[in-house]
């Protein structure tokens, strides 16, 4: 019982480093932002959340929700996560196991298309 009591609290502790690990990240990523990606896309802002999950909020900028076709959408995940498996800026996120949210809205504000990429996609 007590090893369990241990155990859950070690897990705990790691979830809580990881989580100021990540805040830092999104500090530094922060002290960026917004920045424009490409002529369309802005990154307005990168967020720790609780699970070890590092969200990155996009802003389509010339788009209104009407106008995404989320399908062609769909297509950018597999080169993001092959970016995240590959990318040596990557590695620490990797060794985190983190998982990554990526989140876009359109020019009005309105969620349009979402996705996450887990540990177990960028083969970790």
């Amino acid at each position: 019982m007590v090893f369990l009591l241990i155990l859950g609290f070690a897990k705990s502790n790691a979830q809580v480093d990881n989580f100021k690990v990540l805040s830092q990240v999104a500090n530094v990523v922060n002290g960026n932002c917004p920045m424009m990606v490409d002529e369309a896309t802005r990154l307005d802002n990168a967020v720790a959340l609780v699970g070890n999950i590092f969200q990155y909020n996009y802003t389509l900028v010339k788009l209104t929700k009407k106008q995404v076709d989320v399908e062609q959408m769909r297509q950018i995940i597999p080169e993001i996560t092959n970016n995240i498996r590959t990318n040596p800026g990557f590695k620490e996120f990797r060794d985190l196991r983190v998982t990554f949210s990526y989140q876009y809205k359109d020019k009005a504000g309105n969620y349009v298309f979402g996705f996450y990429v887990t540990p177990q996609q960028y083969g970790r």
